[in-house]
């Protein structure tokens, strides 16, 4: 089961919650918190709220396929695992700090955008680098989920992470901007944590190089081992040949024989030479399987030879990470920037005539027809289509009127509202508005590497295999949402632990704020199970800024190690790591951020955040320095 450990982790997770169902009264908060006593949970709805989830969440899934289908055609265009390799090449020395830039990117990034999702699109191209840099799949679960829950942890301007938390501590003067400072010097400490933490892992695990001291072990003892064996059985072959040329006689032919009894034996060598040199292939396959056992051959495309261009996929990681960028910054919400809704107003409204319309849509046929492979047929296929589409266009307007050939041409259209439809504004995109992104970008990468039909859809298939197991993940994680939604006994929970102190006490909301995490997946959906009571409880609105830094830490926090963790869960399923083996590895980090965030929260000083923070800078420069990194 260790193949599907993240599923079996997530199932016995909902099996207990279920049997919760049946011994802690349910409750929820309507002015007052109100008890409605058990609602036990039953055998079908075991199976209806799967359902549920995949109606109100399944769009998450549905990301996570089509993000494995656009890697299963990227595996079918050898340019990929060329970019691959000419990237590890590049990085050969500075492999550690490969990984210490992309967590600090990718950290960064989740904290101003709550882009922890989104980044999914550029999780399997990050992690076969790292396996191809010759570390394994917990460096990889480290650089990634470590990152993504520490950009969550200390969220600056990620309004979609925090809206919740802003209605509900709006009465405390709390808004986007409050103790910034602090946040930020939380997102320091853990981004050294994890980096600490990964290279911790490395020098303990001995990974180096392009591989594991282990397997470099392994090889040399298979190595010696063929070599003495098929050196062994040369040598008795030899030793029959000179036994048998002996015992022959002196005559005429049975010179002739033994002269071919020598040509025989100088055969025999040769078949010697031979078989060392298939001993020395035969070393080259035992060294690939043994590579193989670290898990690599399931996340990078296979060797190629050839040349192949790889700009055109290199534009495309760059398009995608600018609009991913671009778009998944609060703008207006965070920086009361409005420039971006502005121009998407613009230009969906845009009107042109009718006739540039038509001649521009001529000119996009033509291009595209160069990028085939036989440039004249799709010309023709190409402008077929488009005469095809250009009446449907009229007689959808004007029937069979052909005189209003003249009023259709210089009618006005707008073209970019019909093509586009519904598009959001940069700063108000979901991960559903990547989608067509990734389409796009295919079409473009099928288009210019001529992939074949059936290769493109093989791939697609073939990823989407190796994401059904993340996206059934997904759907269970969101189950058990449903779970705690539908059967409130979470309520009674806050209501016990709140209760043990009459005042707002950081040791209590952070136990609170530990069981929402993880009884709750969503960041939002965290915060609206228990700020509705816990603000009728504590009115001390003084002490709302506190509560604001206080359950986002703990969140991103909780999500590093919690079995209803979406990202971790996700990253584990896709990497086959047991969660044991992951909690093992990170359990320290997550210890000493804890004792960290709470004495901060103690302490509750801006400036000796700010400490803490130069801290973390200054011990970052000083690995730097020591070249640890």
């Amino acid at each position: 089961m260790k193949k599907h450990n993240s599923i079996k982790v997530i199932l016995i997770a909902i099996i207990v919650l279920a049997i919760l169902t049946w011994i802690i009264p349910a409750a929820y908060f309507q002015t007052e918190l109100v008890e409605e006593g058990r609602l036990r949970m039953g055998l079908f709805d075991l199976f209806n709220y799967p359902v549920t989830a995949l109606s109100y969440f399944g769009y998450i899934a549905l990301f996570i396929l089509v993000v494995g289908g656009f890697y299963g055609i990227l595996y079918r265009i050898p340019a990929y695992r060329k970019l691959l390799d000419k990237i590890v090449d590049n990085l050969k020395g500075n492999e550690k700090l490969f990984l210490v830039v992309t967590v600090i990117v990718f950290a960064v990034l989740t904290s101003l955008c709550g882009v922890q999702l989104a980044l999914l699109i550029f999780f399997p191209f990050v992690a076969a680098i790292i396996l191809l840099l010759g570390y394994d799949k917990i460096v990889v679960a480290l650089t990634l989920v470590g990152s993504t829950m520490i950009g969550m942890m200390g969220t600056t301007t990620a309004y979609s992470n925090i809206s919740v938390l802003l209605s509900y501590l709006s009465t405390g003067d709390v808004d986007i901007n409050t103790h910034i400072g602090t946040r930020i010097a939380i997102l320091l400490i853990g981004v050294v944590g994890v980096i600490m933490t990964t290279l911790s892992y490395i020098k303990k695990h001995a990974i180096v190089g392009s591989k594991n001291i282990a397997a470099k072990k392994t090889v040399r003892t298979v190595e010696e081992k063929i070599v003495v064996e098929k050196t062994t059985e040369v040598e008795e072959k030899e030793e029959k040949t000179k036994k048998n040329t002996s015992k022959s006689t002196k005559s005429s032919s049975t010179k002739k024989s033994g002269s071919k009894g020598k040509s025989t034996s100088k055969k025999g060598s040769k078949s010697g030479s031979k078989k060392r040199n298939d001993n020395k292939n035969d070393l080259v396959e035992k060294d690939v399987i043994v590579i193989k056992e670290n898990g690599t051959d399931e996340f990078v495309p296979i060797r190629v030879d050839g040349t192949h261009k790889v700009w055109p996929i290199v534009l495309s990681i760059f398009v995608m990470f600018v609009v991913l960028v671009l778009a998944f910054i609060p703008w207006e919400s965070a920086f009361g920037s409005t420039a971006f809704t502005t121009a998407t107003e613009k230009v969906t409204s845009l009107e042109i005539t009718a006739w540039s319309g038509l001649l521009i849509g001529l000119l996009i046929v033509i291009a595209c027809s160069f990028l085939g492979k036989n440039k004249r047929k799709s010309l023709i296929i190409g402008i077929c289509t488009y005469v095809v589409l250009t009446t449907i266009a009229f007689l959808s307007v004007y029937g069979f009127h052909i005189g209003k050939t003249g009023t259709f041409l210089n009618d006005k259209i707008n073209i970019f509202g019909v093509l586009f439809g519904t598009i959001n504004a940069f700063g108000s995109w979901t991960i559903t508005d990547l989608i067509p992104l990734l389409v796009v970008v295919t079409l473009f990468l099928c288009l210019v590497y001529k992939v074949k039909f059936d290769d493109v859809v093989g791939g697609f298939v073939e990823g989407c295999k190796k994401a059904f197991v993340p996206a059934l993940v997904t759907v269970l994680i969101y189950t058990v949402l449903v779970l705690v939604t539908y059967h409130p006994f979470q309520a009674m929970i806050y209501k016990f632990v709140l209760g043990w102190t009459t005042k707002f006490n950081v040791f209590t909301t952070s136990i609170v704020a530990i069981l929402a995490s993880t009884l709750n997946a969503d960041p939002l959906y965290s915060a609206q199970s228990v700020l509705p009571y816990f603000t009728s409880v504590f009115t001390d609105v003084t002490n709302y800024s506190k509560v604001f830094v206080l359950f986002q830490s703990m969140y991103g926090l909780t999500m590093l190690v919690a079995p209803t963790s979406l990202i971790l869960m996700i990253v584990l399923s896709y990497l086959r790591i047991p969660f044991g083996e992951w909690f093992k590895s990170v359990w320290k980090l997550v210890l000493a951020l804890l004792i960290l965030v709470l004495f901060i929260l103690i302490i509750w000083s801006d400036v000796f955040s700010y400490i803490i923070a130069a801290l973390a800078v200054i011990l970052l420069i000083v690995l730097a320095i020591t070249k640890k990194l």
